[in-house]
């Protein structure tokens, strides 16, 4: 976990993973690898899920990924400062510390509601008056333990054709890096979706994904009968198998590390429960869909300020004036970063996108080109009606045929105009792969340290949070009957409930307050 203070000697940090060109590199080791070959660190702004703190000049710069799924939570009072990359464990150590924090619990109201919109943060205020989370792009400048906080900057329009190139240009190289590795093996998901089926047009074009090498996994939910029927229908076209063998995952499995990641990536943020129990193995690769909702309209309203009517009534007046203003703050935040974007899609990039998708390469390392920086360029230059057929134009491009394949709904599928309006570059040459920087070294899983560990810490924590006078008086009345209700029920099943159902959120909110109020 990064973590940096005003108080402290602040040294140079790296976690998680980054795209850098063609090159993939995971953690401090990694890092080093890359340094020691190429005369370079891995600077913000890049692909992947990873924070930063590295030497530039006399400063410590400090950011995230392009996407901001490496988060930063910024503290400031007075002369003051903090920054960690994670919420908990930044309010941990202030707290450790006897640091000034003034909670406002009232911003805790919409995270008892179960919406798409509400499960994480909506503004970049939190609970704590002194605490922000820092919007995609920003960075920080740290010099003789004084900040600099650099603005991200408005996204520059380019060339529609350029853009789609260099997008498959850098992600065609990025998957040849990996597969190329026999180090890494790599699992990759298949609906009835086009996001998903863009990703694995990569695949596809590649020629080096074979379902007959065990390092190389197709996967569709079996519970999904449409999804599955849909993609075992383009894997037969491709020599594929969906859902066949897999090989022996090699990372780390432990309950009391699944409980603190937990905490540490979603307590007091996020409030689905997924309790990851295994962890970065650099070599073990998934592929995804993630991202693609950023590019088109997720919400059904462009402004998020509109969004908010439905919840009035489910929460005090006060509460809900409070929760509107910042919203609306936000909103026009959002609008100085970029007035080009409709504040909604923009407002699902900066919450909803960082934390729902965020959290699994938080766990395990990801490649998903639609979370790409690069994507979102080739669609900056598309009209907003128009952006669907950027998947398309993927498609057509690597895997020509692929995007004619049926959608589990209709819908999905491209229209007569979109067909009419094709980019497709054809043909693409030979790339040439990057390299893998990563440490090879996995933790090993303790005997006795099984997996329901983590619910049990889970459940305790859930139970002691329950008797604390001040968190049932703030939950009241009935919705706290309705949470004692659902700790009875954990108590009878002894198994979580599923990670995003009510229940969960109702008991991920009830930690929430807890934590805020202690």
């Amino acid at each position: 976990m990064l973590l940096l203070t005003s108080r402290t000697r602040n040294p140079e940090h790296f976690e998680g993973y980054a795209f850098v060109g063609a090159d993939y590199i995971n953690g401090e080791t990694g890092l080093s690898q890359y340094r020691r070959s190429t005369g370079r660190s891995v600077p913000p702004g890049e692909d992947g899920c990873y924070v930063v703190a590295r030497r530039v000049g006399r400063s410590l710069e400090v950011g995230t990924d392009a996407n901001g799924i490496g988060r930063l939570f910024l503290y400031r009072s007075g002369s003051e400062w903090a920054i960690g990359s994670s919420y908990s464990g930044l309010i941990d150590h202030l707290r450790s510390a006897g640091w000034t924090l003034t909670a406002n619990p009232a911003r805790l109201r919409p995270f008892a509601i179960r919406q798409a919109f509400t499960m994480q943060l909506t503004t970049f205020q939190t609970a704590f008056e002194e605490v922000r989370l820092l919007p995609i792009g920003t960075t920080v400048l740290i010099r003789r333990g004084r900040l600099q906080i650099r603005q991200p900057q408005t996204p520059q329009i380019t060339d529609y054709e350029h853009a789609l190139e260099k997008y498959l240009t850098v992600w065609r190289t990025r998957v040849h890096t990996l597969l190329s590795d026999p180090r890494v093996s790599f699992t990759a998901d298949l609906s009835g979706g086009a996001d998903s089926r863009t990703v694995f047009a990569f695949l596809v074009d590649s020629g080096l994904f074979s379902t007959e090498d065990d390092r190389f996994t197709l996967l569709s939910g079996i519970n999904q009968k449409a999804d599955l029927a849909v993609a075992r229908s383009i894997a037969a076209d491709y020599a594929l198998t969906v859902n066949g063998p897999q090989a022996a995952p090699r990372t780390l499995v432990s309950g009391d590390r699944a409980f603190a990641h937990w905490r540490e990536h979603s307590l007091g943020v996020y409030t689905p429960v997924y309790v990851s129990a295994t962890f970065q193995n650099p070599f073990e690769i998934h592929a995804h869909g993630g991202g693609g909702e950023t590019g088109r309209q997720y919400y059904t309203a462009s402004d998020p300020v509109d969004l908010l009517g439905q919840f009035q009534g489910k929460m005090p007046p006060a509460d809900f004036d409070l929760w509107r203003h910042e919203v609306s703050s936000t909103r026009d935040e959002l609008i100085m970063q970029a007035p080009d974007l409709v504040p909604s899609i923009h407002h699902y990039m900066q919450f909803r996108n960082r934390f729902h998708f965020g959290h699994i390469p938080q766990a395990r390392p990801m490649f998903t080109p639609l979370n790409s920086k690069f994507a979102l360029q080739a669609l900056s230059a598309l009209p907003m009606g128009e952006r669907r057929r950027f998947r398309m134009d993927v498609m057509e491009s690597l895997a020509p045929g692929l995007k004619d394949h049926p959608y589990d709904d209709p819908t999905k599928a491209p229209t007569d105009d979109e067909l009419d309006h094709l980019t497709v570059l054809r043909p693409l040459g030979h790339l040439p792969s990057g390299q893998v920087y990563a440490d090879p070294t996995v933790q090993e899983s303790r005997p006795d340290d099984p997996v329901k560990r983590s619910f049990e810490q889970w459940q305790a924590a859930i139970e002691a949070a329950a008797q604390r006078p001040e968190v049932r008086r703030f939950i009241m009345g009935n919705a706290m009957g309705r949470t004692d209700q659902i700790i009875t029920r954990l108590r009878e099943q002894g198994h979580p409930f599923h990670s995003h159902s009510p229940e969960s959120v109702q008991l991920s909110h009830l930690l929430m307050v807890d934590f805020t109020l202690s």
